[in-house]
C-alpha cells in the first residue's frame, strides 16, 4: 500500500499520469517528487567515474522509475544511462539499481527515464539520493536548473552537494491496466 500523508497543514497530492511506451503501448505513472517545472537550457557534463546525482525526501513507500533531462556529448558513440537509489547521501547504502537505458541522440536532450524492477521500498519523508552512472564511451550532460527549486533536495556534483538542482522526476510504476475505450463506448455506459 502506497501512503501519503499530510506535509503541513497541505497534502502533497501524488499526480497520476500516461506516457506512450516506446514500442506504443500506454504506461501508467505515479508522479512522486520532481523538478521539471521548465526546459533546462544549463547542461553539467558527466564521465564515468563522476559522481551526479538528485538528493530527493519522497512522499511515498516505493521508487519504480525515475528521469532525468540528458545531452549527449558525441553521438556517434553509445551511451548508457543507469541510476543507483542510496539511503540518505550520495555514499550511504545503495538500495537498488535501474535498468540501463540508452541515451539517444537528441538535439538539445530531452528526458531519459529509467525504471526499477521491482520498485524500491522507500521511507516517506526520509532523505535519498538518484546517483547517475555513465555507460559508454558517449558522452553526456545532465541539466541543471540554476537556481535551488527543489527544496527537499539538493544537486550532487562531484560527489557534494552543489548549487541548483536537476531536472528530474520520480514515482512508481502504476500496474493497472490503461483501458482503451472510445468516447462513444463510454457515453453509452451512462446513458
Amino acid at each position: 500500500m502506497h501512503v501519503l500523508r499530510p506535509v503541513g497543514f497541505a497534502l502533497l497530492i501524488v499526480v497520476a499520469f500516461s506516457i506512450l511506451a516506446t514500442d506504443g503501448s500506454a504506461q501508467n505513472y505515479l508522479l512522486d517528487q520532481s523538478n521539471d517545472r521548465s526546459v533546462p537550457s544549463f547542461h553539467v557534463r558527466m564521465y564515468p567515474d563522476y559522481v551526479m546525482g538528485q538528493s530527493f525526501a519522497p512522499e511515498v513507500d516505493e521508487i519504480g522509475f525515475a528521469a532525468f533531462w540528458i545531452s549527449r556529448g558525441n553521438p556517434g558513440l553509445p551511451v548508457e544511462l543507469q541510476v543507483l537509489v542510496r539511503e540518505i547521501t550520495v555514499r550511504g547504502p545503495i538500495l537498488g539499481r535501474s535498468s540501463r537505458e540508452p541515451v539517444p541522440n537528441m538535439s538539445g536532450g530531452g528526458p531519459i527515464q529509467v525504471t526499477f524492477t521491482p520498485p524500491i521500498r522507500l521511507v516517506p519523508r526520509r532523505n535519498y539520493v538518484l546517483e547517475l552512472l555513465v555507460h559508454g564511451e558517449g558522452g553526456v550532460s545532465l541539466a541543471v536548473l540554476g537556481h535551488d527549486s527543489y527544496p527537499r533536495g539538493s544537486l550532487i556534483r562531484g560527489g557534494e552537494e552543489a548549487l541548483g538542482d536537476a531536472w528530474f522526476r520520480e514515482g512508481l510504476l502504476d500496474l493497472a491496466p490503461v483501458l482503451e475505450t472510445s468516447w462513444g463506448e463510454l457515453k453509452s455506459v451512462y446513458r
